[in-house]
């Protein structure tokens, strides 16, 4: 396949999204990240076209293109720990705590440094089905609650932070917030972790840990992704690509 038209309407949005961050500045950022979202979901699309599948493609296209250096299939050990504590199972999240995030809940830190992959965390947890492990890995969690939210809300999930406490704009890191949580905020908890009031308002007494990705994180695993696709397409002579039997995010 020629993908030159493609790349070209690629590089064009990419430099758009480069433009509003460089000229307005972190204002900017969520505009620029719709606009890689959306892109990299046209793309998806155009490799599995179909419809009510946004998700599933989205994420099977970052895990299948974007090189491993990126750590796109880490899997957020404070989210998942916070799901399955909010899921009632405090058995569980405590041992996982203990496990990949040891020591004060005010210590910063850094994927690299608490993130892992889903061997390690089957490891410690052998029951936990892998459609749940994947969910939290950051692919997934850029789709459900950054590219999602921004979309549909025009604000990131409450379990992702918009700064960041360190100077690396390619790494993700946790922000530690002391939440004292409005009525709405419960509200979006509730639908966001399955949790009663309770538990929320009790949950959020100590600090949380929310997971940010830097602007540079995210233009570079779009990039990324993109290169390898059209790398693909070039190798091929349709744009459709063999759908998997179980989607990579569903357990696949």
């Amino acid at each position: 396949m020629k993908t030159e038209r493609v790349r070209g309407w690629f590089s064009d949005r990419l430099s758009s999204a480069d433009l509003l961050v460089g000229q307005v500045g972190t204002g900017a950022t969520s505009d620029a990240e719709i606009l890689l979202c959306c892109a990299i979901s046209a793309l998806a699309a155009q490799a599995w076209p179909g419809r009510h599948m946004d998700r599933v493609r989205f994420v099977q296209f970052l895990i299948r293109f974007t090189p491993s250096v990126h750590g796109i299939s880490a899997i957020s050990t404070p989210i998942l720990a916070a799901r399955l504590r909010m899921a009632g199972d405090l058995p569980r999240a405590l041992k996982f705590k203990g496990a990949f995030f040891p020591g004060s809940d005010l210590l910063i830190v850094t994927g690299t440094e608490v993130d892992r992959g889903e061997k390690d965390i089957l490891a410690v947890l052998p029951a936990l089905d892998l459609k749940t492990i994947r969910g939290h890995s950051y692919a997934a969690l850029i789709y459900t609650d950054l590219r999602s939210h921004l979309v549909h809300e025009y604000s990131i999930s409450t379990l992702l932070s918009s700064f960041s406490h360190s100077d690396d704009g390619s790494l993700s890191d946790y922000t530690n917030i002391a939440l004292d949580p409005r009525p709405h905020q419960v509200a979006d908890l509730i639908d966001e972790l399955g949790a009663t009031e309770a538990a929320i308002k009790s949950w959020c007494s100590s600090p949380i840990r929310q997971l940010h990705f830097p602007f540079g994180y995210r233009r570079n695993v779009a990039s990324s992704s993109a290169e390898g696709a059209f790398n693909a397409w070039d190798a091929e002579k349709q744009w459709e690509l063999s759908r998997p039997p179980t989607w990579w995010v569903e357990g696949g």
